[in-house]
């Protein structure tokens, strides 16, 4: 019965789990390859193209800094009524806000935030900072 078993499962099931293990495989390399190399290129193109025409890449920058106020609303709604910046993208659009009043000793962190947020693309991933929109 036992050799029954192990011939059950080394004919069907080990040849099955190969070929479930490469398909699997296929999305996680694929994966692995856009994380590392497709946003090296990406982040390299686009440094390119920068250099090429300063100034031809606006964004929008959302500094909310009342506690307990959302502007995002308010902000999009304006930029949505002018055609110059409606034609910036939303990938462009950064927001950065405090839940609290800030202090003079805030002022550091505030700093370092607003540069994080005007040198990356994609900064929603930043303390207190989210792509707008």
């Amino acid at each position: 019965m036992w050799q029954t078993v192990s011939d059950l499962i080394m004919t069907y099931l080990d040849p099955i789990g190969v070929v479930v293990g490469v398909l699997i495989a296929i999305p996680i390399l694929w994966t692995w390859y856009e994380v590392t190399l497709g946003q090296r290129r990406q982040r390299r193109r686009l440094y390119r193209e920068l250099r090429g025409n300063p100034g031809q890449r606006p964004g929008v920058l959302i500094l909310d800094l009342l506690p307990g106020k959302d502007v995002g609303p308010a902000v999009e709604h304006f930029r949505q009524g002018d055609e110059l910046l409606k034609a910036i993208p939303p990938g462009r659009c950064f927001a950065l806000s405090r839940d609290r009043t800030l202090t003079p000793e805030d002022m550091p962190a505030l700093h370092e935030d607003l540069r994080k947020v005007a040198g990356k693309d994609g900064a929603a991933h930043l303390r207190g900072a989210r792509p707008a929109g």
